[in-house]
């Protein structure tokens, strides 16, 4: 204690906080003392000091939590600890936090710790932290032996092959497994999957999305199969992950494949030709779909125009996404309508002779039964076109007009060109004649596809007129006669066909009679068998 000479008294050495008693006497300078004594009780104020913050290490995982280390750790200090529900947590005399009662991989909670000590203000601090975390993505296998499949009792058993990476392969590395993941297909859907890092089986799906729970190591999976007998056929699959795979951490070891794309040249159009098959008709070795920098159905003033098409594969994780540019010009068109050709079936080629570009179909023109009596391509099965060769196949017993449109692109612009066509019927064949009555035989043939009626003929007489393929004759008929037959069919258009019927006959020609008791012939038998003669000498 100090007393200052004004009287005041300076006290030191009391505690922050604490509650104090004390009491004054005054002396005189010859050392006699005051009759009475002063009393005083006085509180010291707090005076609390900035308090420790904890500071945290490196967060170690586990399967069901994890643990973490508080690096600045005082025993000075009260230490409370918590954690987010429904994890548990204890924080040993060293300092060591241990979170429990988590599930799932990479599961989180938040450890807050906080310090307390008299004389000091409270600090808190949190930490994260998870469980193990799901296995890293698997990087693909060259399978050298296929893994094997095998029943045994309830239970399906897939064994690992002997496998080998691509970068190992190059480099002559042994691989080094982390973990392989095994997948049970039936009828080429998966129904299981399981994985293994050599002691524990974690599953890769939830139980409940699984039709049948496995087991694994890191040379087999168990699937329980339990009273399913009707899974056949079934197929198992096995990745891995290497962890020495050259260049690469926790990722595919193979980068991803670029599809094959490609788009021919496009054919100048003229600018009222919509744009559809003939021009958006990009192709690639994968499935994928295709998105066009100008939509279908679109036309295009006169002009150059660069078209673009992006592909995105269906196997968007193994294949990259591409691009590719095609050059189309859009020019003025003129028309330009050709001589009409005949067809005669089996005839098929037509030519059509051009000073200079070449022949396309006009993509508008719809062929065969598709189309309608009048319009281009109508009674036309399909066509072919080599420079300026057209090949023509006529739908099955069409017989008619009809016409085909094609576009000539050249440096002078467009031509659209309409042939007109004109398809016969087929020759008639396959005549026969039967005489069982000498003057009235009867002819048949072979019908002509698309007939509508027939014409037979011999010299400039008349046999028959008929719409089926088969008619008695109104004259007789020998080996000789050249019959000419006539097949009209659709559009009146005609073919004719001049043949030598096959004859065949057995009947009685003629009778004569002689006279009695003599072998010379009557007078009326003798004029009949001279008629006859004369009749049969020109059939």
């Amino acid at each position: 204690i100090n007393q200052a000479t004004s009287g005041t008294i300076s006290i030191s050495g009391l505690t922050a906080g604490t509650a104090y008693t004390f009491t004054v006497v005054a002396t005189n300078s010859v050392g006699n003392s005051s009759p009475s004594a002063a009393s005083n009780s006085i509180t010291t104020t707090s005076g609390a000091t900035t308090g420790l913050v904890p500071t945290f290490s490196s967060v170690t995982t586990a399967s069901t939590g994890f643990t973490v280390t508080v690096t600045n750790y005082n025993a000075s200090y009260t230490w409370a600890v918590t954690v987010t529900s429904p994890a548990a947590v204890i924080i040993s005399s060293a300092g060591l936090i241990t979170v429990t009662g988590l599930s799932g991989q990479g599961t989180q909670a938040t450890v807050t710790v906080t310090t307390t000590r008299t004389g000091y203000t409270t600090q808190s601090a949190s930490v994260v932290g998870t469980t193990n975390p799901p296995p890293p993505p698997p990087n693909y296998l060259y399978s050298l032996t296929p893994p094997l499949l095998t029943k045994d009792g309830s239970t399906y058993v897939c064994t690992v092959g002997t496998y080998e990476f691509v970068r190992a392969a190059v480099t002559k590395e042994t691989p080094k497994i982390s973990f392989f993941m095994y997948t049970l297909l039936i009828n080429a859907a998966r129904v299981s999957q399981v994985s293994s890092n050599g002691t524990l089986n974690s599953p890769y799906v939830a139980p409940s999305s699984m039709d049948f729970l496995g087991t694994a190591s890191l040379s087999r999976a168990v699937f329980e199969l339990g009273s399913r007998v009707d899974i056949l056929p079934a197929q198992c699959e096995v990745l891995a992950y290497q962890e020495n795979a050259v260049g690469v951490s926790n990722t595919n070891i193979f980068s991803k494949a670029t599809p094959g794309l490609s788009w021919p040249a496009i054919l100048p159009i003229t600018a009222t030709t919509k744009l559809g098959e003939q021009q958006l008709n990009a192709t690639a070795n994968v499935e994928g779909t295709y998105v066009y920098s100008i939509k279908p159905g679109s036309t295009l003033d006169i002009g150059k125009y660069v078209l673009t098409v992006t592909f995105t594969p269906k196997d968007i994780n193994n294949y990259e996404v591409v691009t590719a540019k095609n050059t189309l010009r859009v020019l003025a068109a003129s028309t330009s309508i050709r001589n009409i050709i005949t067809i005669q079936p089996p005839q098929q080629v037509i030519q059509v002779r051009l000073s200079s570009g070449s022949l396309v179909a006009d993509p508008e023109m719809i062929l065969g039964g598709k189309a309608s009596a009048g319009l281009a391509g109508y009674g036309i099965e399909k066509i072919a076109i080599t420079g300026s060769s057209v090949t023509v196949w006529p739908v099955k017993g069409f017989s008619g007009k009809t016409s085909l449109e094609l576009v000539q692109s050249g440096a002078g612009g467009i031509i659209n060109i309409v042939q007109p066509l004109l398809v016969l019927p087929t020759q008639v064949t396959g005549l026969n004649v039967v005489i069982n009555s000498f003057l009235s035989p009867t002819l048949t043939w072979d019908a002509v596809a698309g007939a509508q009626s027939y014409q037979i003929t011999v010299g400039n007489q008349l046999v028959c007129t008929t719409t089926t393929n088969s008619c008695i004759s109104n004259i007789p008929l020998g080996p000789k006669s050249a019959l000419t037959i006539t097949a009209t069919g659709n559009d009146q258009v005609k073919v004719v066909t001049t043949i030598i019927p096959v004859i065949k006959a057995d009947v009685e020609a003629a009778s004569v009679n002689f006279d009695t008791n003599s072998y010379e012939l009557s007078a009326a038998a003798r004029s009949e068998l001279l008629r006859f003669a004369q009749r049969i000498r020109t059939l």
